[in-house]
């Protein structure tokens, strides 16, 4: 089973993602010193798209592609002014040499990283960039201590799975073919109410895990609204703790990592 496959995924991919990709991207784009939007940009595995509207505002044209059908569906309704298309990170449906920027927001950890590697290098242009970034659940608050508690007994509760995840980082990538111009690791903090949260937690692969297995959808959200909702005063700024790293193909750059 793809934990990330299916409508109802994808609808909560679309609509109870926190906003953290705008965040990140601010700040990937600082790093790059993009003073004026690059030419065309790639998401590879887009998702609902939450990446690619990220991308945006730093590009003058965008394309997505995901592999799966729903998630690329999710991403057409939910992003104006994008074009998407299903395809995968190792077979990429672009013309050699089309592409400015590579944007990858947590979806290396699911691919073939040489042959994605050997796909970059063919569809950038030659002083292209690729930035990949990724963000780990929300799951603290420096205003609510306890919200970190509580979140340690839903993952204890429903775990999260790891069968087909490859650690992704900079000296990962350094080792399959990229050359590191620059990586960061930040905290992105963002205001969010019980609701909000308990929303963004039913789009998480382990509760995706627990109803593939037969558990129902409406019990674990019982569970979360029971449990999340009297540590939530109110909206309260909940912490990410992020990376990202610009990258090239080495045969570009020489590595400053």
């Amino acid at each position: 089973m793809d934990l990330f496959e299916g409508a109802t995924m994808a609808a909560g991919y679309a609509a109870d993602r926190p906003p953290v990709h705008a965040e990140v991207m601010a700040l990937v784009a600082a790093a790059a010193d993009w003073s004026e939007p690059v030419g065309r940009a790639l998401d590879v595995g887009c998702g609902a798209g939450a990446s690619t509207r990220a991308m945006q505002p730093w590009a003058r044209s965008m394309v997505g592609v995901d592999p799966l059908p729903e998630m690329v569906c999710a991403a057409s309704s939910a992003v104006a002014g994008a074009q998407f298309a299903v395809g995968s990170a190792e077979s990429l449906p672009i013309a050699s040499g089309a592409v400015d920027v590579i944007v990858a927001a947590g979806a290396l950890n699911f691919v073939d990283l040489p042959r994605f590697a050997a796909e970059a290098a063919r569809v950038l242009k030659g002083d292209g960039v690729i930035a990949v970034y990724d963000f780990a659940t929300g799951r603290r608050s420096a205003a609510t201590p306890g919200v970190t508690e509580v979140y340690d007994g839903f993952a204890q509760r429903w775990p999260r799975p790891t069968s087909g995840r490859q650690v992704i980082n900079p000296a990962v990538l350094f080792a399959v073919g990229f050359s590191v111009i620059s990586s960061r690791e930040v905290v992105v903090t963002l205001d969010m109410t019980a609701a909000a949260y308990v929303n963004y937690l039913m789009t998480e692969t382990n509760v995706s895990a627990a109803i593939g297995r037969g558990e129902p959808e409406h019990e674990i959200r019982a569970w979360c609204d029971a449990t999340f909702t009297p540590v939530f005063p109110a909206s309260i700024p909940i912490e990410f703790d992020a990376w990202f790293a610009l990258l090239q193909p080495s045969k570009l750059r020489r590595s400053s990592y």
